[in-house]
């Protein structure tokens, strides 16, 4: 009797673990978190700095993926956390702001047919009443897709209510033939090209549209990143400044009438931050940091990919936030310093509100740190 008694609580001992990981495939599913601060719009700059995370009210909505490959959008809030959609390829959430729209801050995805709940490609968006995925038809004069095959490029708005996107998407093998931008007037129902060019990215200010594209060196036959203006008032185009050849440059936007970018430079092998006051007669960038700068304090896993040094940006009012192998890092464009909120390792960052700043550590994990580097906390994963 006595040896059956151990053996069940061995048994019992050695599948409690599988029982509690199986449980939590998808995080810490009974978190309870107070989604705190006042809710601010900054819809474009969290999207651009990868999209996983929304607000809406007192409710955070996260993109969570494990390396296992389960993957699923999640609602946290005070009375805990659930899985919305789980087990499929990551979405990218995105709230919309846009007074010509019936809604207002949507997550919207981009997302394929087979995984959408009314069967449709396109743009979605989710329905907490019907707790399900709609198709929004706001695009409709687009055609029957919308914007859902038109590159992934996902639309800006001017001040003058134009929208921006990016279409034309041809891709052979690896390599990204042609991204054309589009200049689309919903009032109208009308759209034209503004820049026929391989582009990369692009970030509307006012009516403005600063853009990447590149020309190729005809001696060495290396890349050259090229930072151009298109001016929708003017309707003029002029090129703003050239970067190194081989220059990688990526995470384009303005913060506070600044232009930021990041930079890889393969001569010096790693990353910099750059920043250029657009009140200037000219572009003149300036390094807020570089990899040199950033001790990971990622802990070690065989399984994982790890960056070393910066990872991701994102900007609100006079502030750039920058996440870093070492830490998340406050930019304040206005006075020039630079603090670190967190020596947390961390991927992404967002601005919801007005006193938090959540970022995406390891393992997809959920963090928040206060935006004066207060009560770092992890609240999913």
């Amino acid at each position: 009797m006595a040896k059956k008694l151990v053996a069940i609580l061995f048994l019992i001992l050695i599948t409690l673990p599988t029982m509690f990981s199986c449980a939590s495939c998808f995080g810490v599913p009974y978190a309870e978190v107070e989604v705190s601060g006042n809710e601010v719009e900054n819809s474009v700059n969290n999207y651009l700095a990868g999209g996983n995370l929304a607000r809406i009210g007192d409710k955070l909505f996260f993109n969570y993926a494990k390396n296992s490959g389960s993957y699923g959008l999640i609602e946290i809030s005070s009375s805990g956390s659930k899985v919305i959609r789980g087990n499929e390829p990551k979405l990218k959430s995105y709230g919309l702001r846009c007074a010509l729209f019936e809604h207002n801050n949507l997550l919207l995805s981009r997302i394929p047919k087979s995984l959408n709940d009314d069967g449709a490609v396109g743009v979605h968006y989710y329905s907490e009443q019907e707790e399900k995925f709609k198709q929004y038809d706001g695009f409709s004069f687009l055609g029957d897709n919308g914007l859902g095959d038109r590159g992934d490029l996902y639309p800006q708005f001017a001040e003058n209510g134009a929208m921006i996107y990016g279409c034309g998407k041809e891709q052979t093998g690896n390599v990204i033939n042609l991204t054309v931008y589009h200049l689309a007037f919903l009032d109208s129902a009308t759209e034209k090209f503004i820049v026929n060019a391989e582009v990369s990215e692009f970030f509307v200010s006012g009516n403005k549209v600063y853009y990447l594209t590149y020309v190729k060196d005809d001696e060495s036959g290396k890349i050259i990143d090229l930072l151009r203006v298109y001016d929708l008032d003017s309707q003029t185009d002029i090129l703003l400044y050239e970067f190194e050849k081989d220059n990688n440059v990526s995470h384009l936007f303005v913060c506070d009438n600044h232009l930021v970018c990041r930079v890889y430079d393969p001569g010096i092998i790693g990353e910099r931050v750059l920043i250029s006051d657009l009140n200037s007669d000219r572009i003149n960038f300036k390094e807020v940091i570089s990899d040199e700068n950033i001790t990971s304090t990622a802990s070690y896993s065989p399984y994982s990919f790890r960056y070393d040094g910066i990872a991701g940006m994102n900007c609100y009012g006079h502030n750039v936030y920058i996440a870093t192998a070492g830490g998340v890092y406050a930019y304040n464009v206005a006075s020039g310093k630079l603090s670190k909120l967190c020596n947390v390792y961390a991927e992404e960052c967002y601005i919801v509100d007005d006193y938090w700043v959540y970022f995406v550590g390891e393992e997809s994990s959920l963090w928040r740190v206060a935006q004066d580097g207060s009560n770092v906390e992890r609240i999913y994963g």
